[in-house]
């Protein structure tokens, strides 16, 4: 089985995912890779791609011709005119506009969970009309996504909060 997820290369600027599952192993491609054995690991919690690096490599191999098609589909940049229109209509979420960067040496998206659910909970204080203020996300430690200034501060709702989300 094949999957990939583009959603962290194109909403946050990290590096784009993609795995391979056979009946017993699964395998992600990353910037650092993750190799499971299902059978042993259902929950996925031992990484075993340095140890069982054959087997790593053989998925690796074997993942390469998806990923070619992959890499061609990539979003196009938004006009700067079309993206005042789209935000005139309610659409505040915008892709990071798309680089030629390669893979590896973008942030690996398993590093970046606690400024992923810090984004979502930002997102959501601003759906319920409340104002995810300057002091309550800058002192979080976190480095916030290129995407996350327009976002939050499109919603209106805090004038001070996209410096604080640089």
């Amino acid at each position: 089985i094949y999957s990939e997820s583009m959603y962290p290369r194109y909403h946050f600027g990290w590096s784009e995912l993609y795995a391979l599952t056979d009946g017993r192993f699964r395998y992600i491609q990353a910037p650092q890779d993750e190799l499971y054995d299902l059978e042993r690991d259902s929950a996925e919690a031992r990484n075993l791609a340095a140890e069982r690096r054959q087997t790593r490599d053989a998925m690796r191999l074997a993942l390469t011709p998806f990923i070619q098609p992959a890499l061609a589909a990539k979003p196009q940049k938004v006009a700067a005119e079309d993206l005042e229109k789209f935000q005139a209509l309610g659409y505040i979420g915008v892709a990071v506009q798309p680089t030629d960067t390669a893979t590896q040496s973008l942030p690996d998206p398993k590093d970046k969970i606690g400024v992923f659910k810090t984004y979502r909970q930002a997102i959501q204080l601003a759906h319920d009309g409340r104002s995810p203020t300057t002091r309550r996300w800058s002192t979080s430690g976190s480095a916030w996504p290129r995407c996350c200034s327009g976002r939050i501060a499109a919603t209106r709702r805090c004038s001070s909060c996209g410096a604080s989300f640089r």
